[in-house]
């Protein structure tokens, strides 16, 4: 500790009588973390800063980066000279020295420390972080001479470097899920043998019967393609009955700052550099600690780009850039995999480069999973379109995300059935994602995926009442081509999981087993089915043979089974639709619905050209393109209780956005903080101040 002096006395002289302009006593002792910066820092701002700290659990040094009281550099600059050490802003890697030999890059990342030379040479490049910057200072105070061996750099360089010596290590645990996940359960192996050959058998018998008997085979087949797309449609139908009496779960209370645990926030980017500073102010908006977030921009080696807008951009302390390796397979899975070596956080979310999350998410799922059971594994937020009304594409797509994630995903959460993840806003238990595997590397639609995996291992997910707005796409063409990268990922999910279908079985138990078949081949069946039954109903009107009393067994089974199927499935879609209009609300939306067959029309296209891919290129990953809208991603849709649109900007919480880094003068923060205190101090039971729950309050009262 470092004891205060008042002006006028010498460092160490204990000073007497009166306090000083904080309201702190002469002779307060500073925290090891921050006393060194005494003279660089004014007193007032440190004290401040030790007084913020043991409110917010927190370090007095991350309290200072939060507020922008001074730079990364010229904090570890002044660590270094508080220890002895040398400072550099890279670093100087031997290149004779192997710095990770025999050690895991993740735990040299999390310890912030890293051999660069080896023998009687012996030095280490040193970055602590939290607790551990205290530990750093005592341990060298004791042991001066240790610090001639330390190179102290910032955060940021030392990842760098840590990436680059652990590079091939990093990219291969990336590629198998940690170390953790087997073949067995990745798409990097496209079918089994058994599925093959079982595959070749099916067709082989099918050729067989339709030599025999050609309308009986097609009978046959229709009825097995039947029981897949009933099945889909009645998990929706459940879904639209229980939809209708839904109600957003509301936390109370909020959890304060002290009770929050670190967040890392995974935000993969490629080819975004045009995104990057609106995505930057957008997550310096989350109502959360900023010395309790880890944010990792992650970004593709070949995409030079993104890298250099990263490293051009004016990053809070708590942004961290990641550069994943050129290598194969090239999909957003793999950069995750790769990025969650570095999390620091007890939970962990990812938000794409245009996701435009509401200020309280964070905040409310660290509240949800702290109360939530510990099977609980992940919950997944709600998303929309900000664009959905510019053209008749993205409303559609308005309707459809409104059917998923306001009605569909949580009637299946209340069921306690496997939840198919959407690709961004879920937010995970770190210990749970790890333990699994996290993500696919090889699986394009690794999201829905994960969500089979974490059901199988014993976890559950639920659902978050919080919006994230994201950017549809306005075309067919960019819209084909997510699609098909969707559906790709789902025919790969179910391959994968039905490689073993009584294991799975086992894993699940009856009732969810016969779910994932609804759901997972449900959905992927319809895409197929739904042109064939249309099909052949037209085919029949037109001829005339429709109302054919004469014809036989077969053709009557046929027309009746998609008859049955297609106004089945029209009704499912209807229902779960209207009441997700409801939820939102946006009940103008209805007349809509009429464009809705035509729209699954399309996605039958998608399917085709994803069953197509999955033979010739699995592991492609095509992107959409960001950044194209007319329509502003800081001025998202809000609707007012009469269901009729309006635009602006949303009302700010009364809570301060921690996540900003306002330019103090050299009192500025202290007189900031002494008026803050003030008012707490002056907060009487007859007078309370906003709690938690009432600014949460606020800011969902501009959600929708």
């Amino acid at each position: 500790m470092v004891v205060l002096n008042t002006p006028g006395q010498g460092v160490g002289e204990q000073g007497v009588g009166g306090q000083d302009a904080t309201g702190a006593k002469p002779g307060a002792a500073l925290p090891d973390d921050i006393g060194f910066l005494l003279g660089r820092v004014p007193q007032t701002v440190l004290l401040a800063a030790a007084r913020d700290a043991a409110r917010r659990d927190a370090e007095p040094h991350e309290i200072l980066l939060a507020r922008g009281a001074l730079t990364v550099e010229d904090y570890y600059r002044a660590l270094a000279g508080a220890a002895g050490a040398r400072y550099a802003p890279f670093v100087p890697i031997d290149a004779a020295a192997d710095p990770l030999a025999d050690h895991n890059p993740a735990a040299a990342a999390r310890v912030g420390m890293l051999r660069i030379a080896g023998g009687n040479g012996l030095r280490i490049a040193a970055s602590p972080r939290g607790t551990r910057v205290a530990r750093f200072v005592q341990a060298l105070r004791d042991r001066p001479a240790a610090g001639r061996r330390l190179i102290v750099v910032p955060p940021q360089a030392l990842t760098d470097a840590i990436a680059a010596c652990g590079s091939d290590r990093l990219i291969r645990r990336s590629r198998t899920g940690l170390d953790r996940l087997a073949d067995a359960m990745s798409a990097r192996t496209r079918v089994t043998v058994w599925q093959e050959r079982a595959l070749w058998i099916a067709l082989l018998v099918c050729l067989v019967l339709a030599a025999i008997h050609p309308a009986m085979t097609l009978a046959l087949i229709t009825i097995i393609v039947a029981v897949f797309f009933v099945g889909v449609i009645c998990v929706r139908l459940l879904a639209a009955t229980y939809g209708f009496g839904l109600k957003a779960g509301e936390a109370d209370t909020l959890l304060g700052d002290a009770a929050l645990p670190v967040y890392t926030v995974l935000v993969p980017l490629y080819r975004e550099a045009r995104q990057v500073p609106r995505l930057v102010e957008g997550l310096c908006r989350l109502d959360y600690p900023a010395h309790k977030l880890d944010i990792k921009m992650i970004a593709e080696a070949d995409d030079a780009e993104t890298v250099a807008a990263l490293r051009r951009a004016d990053l809070p302390a708590h942004f961290e850039i990641l550069v994943v390796p050129d290598a194969k397979p090239k999909t957003k899975p793999k950069a995750l995999c790769y990025a969650l070596e570095f999390a620091r956080g007890a939970l962990v979310t990812i938000y794409d480069a245009e996701d435009l999350p509401e200020p309280d998410q964070l905040r409310r799922a660290a509240t949800q999973l702290a109360d939530a059971p510990k099977d609980v594994a992940c919950i997944q937020a709600r998303l929309a379109w900000y664009n959905w009304r510019e053209t008749w594409i993205t409303r559609e797509m308005a309707i459809e995300y409104a059917s998923l994630f306001d009605v569909f995903l949580p009637v299946l959460a209340r069921f306690r059935l496997p939840l198919p993840l959407g690709g961004t806003s879920n937010h995970f238990r770190a210990s749970a994602l790890r333990a699994v595997g996290a993500w696919d590397a090889y699986n394009v639609t690794e999201d829905a995926d994960l969500g089979l995996r974490l059901a199988r291992a014993g976890y559950r997910s639920d659902v978050l009442d919080s919006t994230t707005w994201e950017e549809a796409p306005l075309k067919f063409t960019p819209w084909l081509r997510q699609r098909t990268r969707w559906i790709k990922g789902w025919i790969q999910t179910y391959l994968v999981h039905m490689r073993n279908p009584a294991r799975l079985l086992a894993d699940l138990g009856l009732r969810r087993f016969i779910a994932v078949q609804a759901v997972f081949g449900g959905i992927v069946v319809s895409a197929f089915a739904h042109p064939i039954f249309t099909g052949l109903i037209a085919w029949q009107i037109t001829t005339g043979r429709f109302f054919d009393a004469g014809a036989g067994w077969v053709h009557w089974t046929l027309i009746w089974l998609g008859v049955f199927s297609l106004a089945l499935g029209y009704l499912a879609g209807f229902g779960i639709a209207i009441a997700a209009l409801r939820q939102r609300p946006l009940a103008w939306l209805v007349p809509e619905l009429a464009l809705l067959p035509f729209y699954w029309l399309m996605m039958s296209i998608a399917g085709i050209r994803a069953l197509w891919q999955i033979t010739r290129d699995p592991f492609h990953w095509e992107k959409t393109e960001h950044g194209v809208s007319r329509m502003s991603a800081d001025m998202p849709p809000h609707v007012s209780d009469r269901g009729r649109d309006r635009w602006g900007a949303a009302p700010q919480a009364t809570a301060r956005l921690v996540g900003t880094r306002p330019d103090y003068a050299e009192h500025g923060w202290a007189e900031h903080s002494r008026a803050e205190h003030s008012r707490e101090a002056a907060q009487a039971p007859d007078a309370p101040a906003d709690s938690a729950a009432d600014q949460s309050a606020q800011v969902r009262s501009a959600r929708r």
